[in-house]
């Protein structure tokens, strides 16, 4: 005996909402008394199947829901009756692949597709094919090891992609092709070694990406991977070794770069990381914790680098009259002596890669020594100063007073 939805689902006509989950369900009840009903929640139950005339009588639905059924297989054409259909959730399921025309009769209504934690591993080809409106596709948690060239293409309205947590190993250069309203991109927790040039050509829209927890070892530059300017990159949890490949995206990224948690090795691109971050960061806008390695040994970009690089630091001391014309005199004498040479890495390790924090307790003693040399020389030279003025000034006094004694004595 076939069930009807009046029978199994409790019908709000209020708010035309079928609610039907958690009813030990094995086939969608049959549309009887909910015709009307916008939106159909079916989660979990235990729909195996969705065949093409299991949705039929559902002409109105806008949101279904059929997460954490066990479905293992959608035929193509099932949601082609439901032509106003926007959101569609199939979380949690036993998928493992996706056919062509799946979605077929949505092309112009569905708006959501969440396919997250569904086991799956293939995608054909056409699988998205024609879905105009699509605004945001979740396809997390699974086990997809590659993409199809041009999967997404003609997704023209697409602005969330969400594709972490997955086995990709590659991406080819033109799967994202054409995805120009894009914003926000996800393939963190994947198995990529390397980003391909020109991945993000095109995407003018893009303010976010995620490539976290993945093995990529560098990065190719902004204007070989196509970004111009983004809010926020994320690389943390990868296996850079070289910061080279990374200095370039500090003046591109708006909002947050972060590079927390790679191997990076102690160089002068790390510590012109480490300056940049000091000077304009702000916030915790790279990460923590961010470490470089050098002999076996970790240093946070906090820490005073145990060497030195032919670095400017003018950039460093723009806030201390004394310490500029420290910097000034050091530079100029650097070729010849350096006996007055600082190193202001310990002025970077003060201030956390954050300028709000002020840097005003400086360790190195250096500097300190140098500018306390120079007031008490200064101090002295003022002092004599005073004293030969002072004595001088008395001298032409004693000297007038003898003149006007001599005259006196004459003229008596």
């Amino acid at each position: 005996m076939t069930m009807t939805c009046s029978q199994v689902c409790n019908y709000d006509s209020w708010y035309k909402r079928a609610q039907c989950q958690e009813r030990n369900l094995y086939t969608v009840p049959t549309s009887d008394g909910c015709e009307d009903s916008t939106m159909l929640e079916l989660q979990r139950n235990h729909i195996s199947n969705l065949l093409a005339e299991s949705m039929e009588g559902y002409s109105n639905v806008k949101r279904l829901d059929l997460s954490d059924n066990g479905i293992t297989e959608i035929h193509p054409g099932t949601f082609s009756n439901m032509n106003k259909l926007r959101n569609v959730l199939l979380n949690g399921n036993y998928l493992h692949e996706l056919k062509n025309a799946t979605f077929a009769g949505t092309e112009n209504t569905l708006i959501r597709i969440y396919l997250n934690d569904s086991k799956i591993a293939t995608l054909f080809n056409g699988v998205f094919s024609g879905l105009e409106a699509l605004l945001e596709l979740q396809l997390n948690h699974n086990k997809i090891q590659t993409l199809p060239s041009t999967i997404f293409h003609g997704l023209n309205e697409l602005q969330f992609l969400q594709l972490g947590m997955n086995k990709l190993c590659n991406l080819n250069a033109v799967t994202f092709k054409n995805l120009t309203k894009l914003r926000s991109i996800s393939l963190n927790d994947n198995k990529l070694t390397s980003i391909p040039n020109r991945l993000f050509q095109g995407l003018h829209s893009l303010q976010k990406v995620i490539l976290s927890n993945n093995a990529i070892v560098a990065i190719p530059s902004p204007e070989h991977l196509g970004i111009i300017s983004i809010q926020s990159l994320y690389l943390d949890n990868n296996n850079f070794t070289h910061s080279s490949s990374i200095k370039p995206y500090l003046h591109v990224t708006q909002e947050r770069l972060d590079i927390s948690h790679n191997p990076f090795t102690c160089d002068c691109a790390f510590q012109f990381i480490q300056e940049w971050c000091f000077n304009n960061s702000e916030g915790n806008f790279v990460g923590d914790p961010v470490i470089c390695i050098l002999n076996n040994i970790r240093h946070n970009i906090t820490d005073p680098m145990p060497f030195n690089c032919e670095t400017p630091h003018s950039t460093l001391l723009s806030n201390d009259p004394m310490a500029d014309l420290l910097s000034e005199t050091t530079t100029q004498t650097s070729d010849r002596t350096s006996r007055y040479h600082f190193n202001t890495d310990d002025m970077i390790s003060a201030s956390k890669c954050n300028p709000k924090k002020c840097p005003c307790k400086n360790t190195n003693e250096k500097v300190e020594w140098i500018a306390v040399y120079c007031a008490i020389c200064l101090t002295i030279f003022l002092v004599g100063q005073m004293s030969f003025n002072a004595y001088f000034i008395y001298c032409l006094r004693h000297k007038s007073y003898r003149v006007t004694q001599v005259a006196s004595a004459r003229e008596e």
